[in-house]
């Protein structure tokens, strides 16, 4: 069983996306949190979901994801977080629409 897994149920929490953002149950460490089990109940709530996805983003790629955001920068942002094929869903334009939708 992988580490930080006690049982079927910690398997398939690490295996599913948790909260807005996605994330997935193996990054639990990523996100600052204890163990898996610890993560998915942070995630019951949005305040809990963006705690996650804030501590994700400082932390994955060594903080290039919130840099990229900072410079506004969204095909590096999308294809650092949803990978090399982030075109094909037009990730990185959704984002600048939202973005200066709401800016």
């Amino acid at each position: 069983m992988p580490a930080g897994c006690t049982s079927a149920d910690h398997i398939a929490d690490m295996a599913a996306f948790w909260g807005l953002f996605q994330i997935m149950g193996f990054n639990w460490k990523l996100c600052g949190r204890s163990d898996v089990a610890n993560f998915v109940a942070k995630s019951a709530t949005e305040v809990g979901q963006t705690e996650l996805f804030l501590k994700y983003l400082s932390v994955r790629n060594n903080g290039a994801l919130i840099k990229a955001l900072a410079d506004q920068n969204w095909s590096e942002f999308a294809r650092l977080y949803n990978g090399p094929r982030f075109r094909e869903n037009r990730y990185d334009i959704k984002l600048k629409q939202a973005f200066d939708k709401f800016a």
